[in-house]
């Protein structure tokens, strides 16, 4: 294994290492001890990768969101979906992801994102992207025909997704998605028939 190789994957073993422990645990009842311990790999090496425990809990926070967002990027990329599905696979997918997690643990987590500028801007660029790819293939399959702004459709999804996302799997029964299906697509007005 090549150097630069070995010290990518001692790297991602010590965030692997913290992502378990601080799921489980906690970012504030982890601690770089038990990081180093669990990755089997000495403090001092540790140090040499992540100086302070906070680089450490942002590295942690990245790997949850991108390992949270990847079934979201499966979804968009799946042309057998209708355009309303994969928007609702999404939003449930993203509340699955979470469901596991302690919600005193989301928090932490969300706290850290809060404070740093590097993973918010990480985070809305992924929303950007992907909101716009869901845009286009509205647009494309007909779905979108408002001539709303694309910034516009953005917001609302975006609005839409938190609620549905901080309200959890299992908020929702299928007759309140319908429902909120029709209100997305159709407005306060309802569907018009021809």
């Amino acid at each position: 294994m090549k150097r630069e190789e070995k010290k990518a994957a001692t790297r991602q073993k010590l965030i692997d290492a913290a992502c378990d422990l601080m799921l489980t645990n906690g970012v504030q009842k982890t601690g770089v001890k038990q990081v180093s311990e669990h990755a089997g790999i000495s403090m001092v090496t540790l140090y040499k990768y992540f100086e302070t425990k906070e680089q450490l809990t942002e590295a942690v926070v990245l790997k949850f969101f991108d390992q949270s967002v990847s079934l979201s990027q499966q979804v968009i990329a799946n042309d057998d979906l209708p355009f309303l599905d994969k928007f609702f696979v999404y939003t449930r997918d993203e509340a699955l992801a979470k469901s596991g997690i302690k919600p005193e643990i989301m928090e932490e987590f969300a706290s850290v994102v809060r404070k740093s500028p590097n993973i918010e801007q990480h985070i809305r660029e992924f929303y950007r992207k992907f909101w716009q790819k869901l845009i286009d293939y509205g647009r494309q399959k007909g779905e979108i025909t408002t001539n709303a702004s694309d910034s516009v459709i953005q917001m609302q999804f975006s609005m839409l997704g938190d609620f549905i996302t901080s309200a959890g799997p299992d908020a929702f029964s299928d007759d309140t998605i319908r429902q909120l299906e029709s209100l997305l697509m159709y407005g306060l007005s309802g569907e018009k028939n021809a």
